[in-house]
C-alpha cells in the first residue's frame, strides 16, 4: 500500500494550525477585513514583510474569548410585565 494515504492524514493536513493572512483571517471569520485590523492588536501576530500574519489557532481562540452566553428570559414574566404596562 506504498504511496496511499488515509483519508484521516489528509483531514488532519487540511485542519492543521496554519498562518492566515489578515485578507484571509478575515475571510475565514466572515468578517471585513477592516473590522479584523481594529482589533489586530488584540491578537497575537507575526509581522513578515509588510504582512501580518496570524495563526488559526489563535483566532480561533479569541473567537471563543468573546463569545457570550445568552441569558436566560422568563417569558411569564415578560408577558406578565406587558400586560400590567398595557392596563
Amino acid at each position: 500500500m506504498d504511496g496511499l494515504v488515509q483519508v484521516s492524514e489528509i483531514l488532519g493536513y487540511l485542519d492543521a494550525d496554519r498562518y492566515l493572512t489578515v485578507k484571509h483571517a478575515a475571510k475565514y471569520l466572515d468578517i471585513s477585513e477592516r473590522a479584523l485590523r481594529e482589533h489586530l492588536n488584540e491578537l497575537p501576530r507575526y509581522k513578515f514583510g509588510n504582512k501580518w500574519l496570524l495563526k488559526k489557532s489563535d483566532v480561533d481562540a479569541w473567537m471563543e474569548r468573546l463569545k457570550t452566553t445568552p441569558k436566560r428570559v422568563n417569558v411569564a414574566q415578560v408577558v406578565d410585565d406587558i400586560v400590567k404596562s398595557v392596563i
